[in-house]
């Protein structure tokens, strides 16, 4: 049982990778793919909208690694995403709600 959580938690970890590249990235998509279906029924070739796709998805990917993994500006940009998610998660103003006031030593 444990060593599928860490296979599930190492492929959620990866996900997110991508997954925060696809959102950095979302308004070049509908470019990109307007460029390449326009390709596509023109030449009736698909190789190239195929390499596209590939492309997107490594190229996601690897931005969302970098965005992860390098402490500067990024970094304080993942933050904030989270931070401001989190003004909009009924759980984390309750919590926030309940400690206010209270000091935590370290």
């Amino acid at each position: 049982m444990e060593k599928t959580k860490t296979k599930l938690y190492k492929f959620a970890f990866v996900k997110s990778w991508f997954d925060s590249g696809y959102g950095s990235t979302s308004y070049i998509k509908y470019l990109a793919g307007f460029m390449g279906v326009g390709n596509a029924i023109v030449n009736q070739d698909t190789r190239l909208l195929l390499m596209l796709m590939i492309g997107y998805g490594v190229f996601c990917f690897i931005l969302g690694w970098v965005m992860y993994h390098i402490p500067s500006k990024q970094h304080n940009f993942m933050l904030a995403e989270r931070e401001v998610a989190n003004q909009f998660d009924f759980f984390a103003q309750e919590v926030r709600s309940k400690l206010k006031g209270k000091v935590f030593k370290e």
